[in-house]
């Protein structure tokens, strides 16, 4: 699905779009995920407290803030704090409440002097997005800062971030990438799929050594072919036209073949 499609997905007509709307600020939005990931953590309202010095009073009343009657102002401590106490980076205390899409649809000002509201999705594009090569200088000095912290704090080669970046960034790239990524799996897919056939035939083999007997579809004597076929019978009774069989299999099938009276 590209940007227009999603737009018009998300706009007025669109199935998102038609859903009933809730408009909520940033900071209620902060209030659900300190809510949310402090459940999902296994914290109670002290434990976290006492993790970013609160009181389990000022926890309640934070993540009650999510009701709107009495907002707190979340401030950047305060989101670096219970991102690193709840081990999370702070994208996912502005993540959209679960039900975003589903039963209501969330509204928000980013920009409060515009008037203009925006939706989830305008938010994720500023929290989640990678740096990309649309936006001019800025978004050129955001890729450069951005490249060289990924460097220097997370130990990478600067050119093999330099080219991840630039992978996510030009769309030639993109699709000489998953070009690249959809050979390597049809390749792997042959494989296996030969090494399925490998493992049938290996597991035939080892029923002719273990038993005396060639296996095969059609039997080197008329008497071979009706006792095969029956045989062959069984197997699919027990396990099905489709399943690859296993030495073990065979023995399933040849126990139960000597029960019937089939030697």
């Amino acid at each position: 699905m590209d940007d227009e499609e999603i737009r018009t997905t998300l706009g007025p007509g669109g199935s998102y779009g038609d859903l009933p709307g809730r408009h909520i600020t940033i900071n209620q939005l902060v209030a659900w995920n300190l809510a949310y990931w402090r459940k999902a953590a296994g914290l109670t309202q002290e434990e976290l407290g006492e993790m970013i010095g609160w009181s389990n009073v000022v926890v309640s009343a934070a993540e009650r803030s999510w009701e709107g009657k009495r907002p707190r102002q979340f401030s950047a401590e305060d989101l670096c704090a219970i991102a690193a106490a709840l081990r999370l980076p702070v994208a996912a205390l502005l993540l959209p409440p679960t039900d975003d899409g589903n039963d209501v649809r969330y509204d928000v000002h980013l920009n409060p002097p515009s008037g203009e509201c925006n939706n989830m999705y305008d938010l994720m594009n500023y929290v989640l997005s990678e740096p990309t090569d649309e936006g001019g200088q800025v978004a050129d000095r955001y890729r450069e800062r951005y490249v060289s912290a990924v460097n220097f704090y997370f130990g990478g080669a600067r050119e093999e971030v330099t080219k991840y970046i630039e992978d996510l960034t030009t769309e030639e790239r993109i699709v000489e990438h998953l070009a690249a990524l959809r050979r390597q799996y049809d390749a792997l897919r042959e494989l296996l799929s030969d090494n399925d056939r490998q493992q049938e035939s290996l597991s035939m083999r080892l029923s002719e050594v273990r038993h005396g007997r060639p296996w095969t579809s059609s039997g080197r004597t008329p008497a071979q072919r009706v006792h095969n076929m029956k045989v062959a019978q069984i197997a699919v009774e027990m396990f099905g036209s489709g399943h690859s069989m296993t030495g073990d299999d065979w023995e399933q099938v040849f126990a139960e073949a000597r029960s019937r009276g089939i030697p």
